[in-house]
């Protein structure tokens, strides 16, 4: 698997509701194999609090502008992500809504009417820990293997170096560098199966 340098810095908007804060999402991920997910799991029960373990289910939805969404299942709850994609100076650039959907089948049926038809999907296995103020995720990812995903949110463009320059020796303490780095989002390796 090619990697390349990459972090991914996006501005996030979350809400159930309507998009109201402006957060932004510095994450980055490295694939790993099942040898070092057992010993991540090993080392990150020393340092890091446990914080539970998901199951993800995502749907991703065709749409033929950069502006991509996704039905996010995890557990009981269901979300529709839009993101809306860039890259700046090197690193990618997001900004990401977030909302509630109540009713799963008819926003499903309201989608099919309107022509918009399930491209891809993601289930992902997640135990989550959180270290330093960052959330590290150690994933098993259908049809692709595990990764270590490590992200913080920052509530302001001038927390994003510092987060970044954190985010980096997190993965230098678990072994890991820049260059291990994986620059496709998961949505990109699924489709090239």
């Amino acid at each position: 698997m090619s990697r390349a340098p990459c972090a991914v810095v996006r501005p996030r908007v979350t809400s159930h509701e309507s998009p109201r804060t402006i957060m932004y999402e510095i994450e980055a991920k490295v694939a790993i194999s099942k040898p070092d997910f057992k010993r991540l799991q090993k080392e990150l029960g020393k340092v890091a609090k446990f914080k539970g373990k998901s199951l993800k289910k995502d749907t991703y939805y065709d749409n033929p502008k950069k502006v991509f969404f996704r039905i996010r299942n995890e557990g009981r709850k269901n979300y529709l992500i839009i993101k809306e994609k860039g890259i700046e100076k090197g690193v990618e650039a997001n900004l990401e809504m977030e909302w509630g959907i109540k009713d799963l089948n008819k926003f499903n049926k309201l989608l099919k009417k309107i022509g918009i038809k399930p491209a891809v999907q993601k289930t992902k296995k997640t135990e989550a820990y959180q270290l330093n103020g960052f959330n590290i995720e150690l994933n098993y990812v259908a049809k692709l293997g595990y990764f270590l995903e490590i992200e913080k949110v920052v509530n302001a463009k001038t927390q994003i170096k510092k987060a970044k320059k954190d985010l980096l020796d997190i993965f230098r303490q678990f072994g890991y560098s820049q260059k291990d780095f994986e620059k496709k989002y998961y949505l990109e390796l699924l489709q090239k199966i």
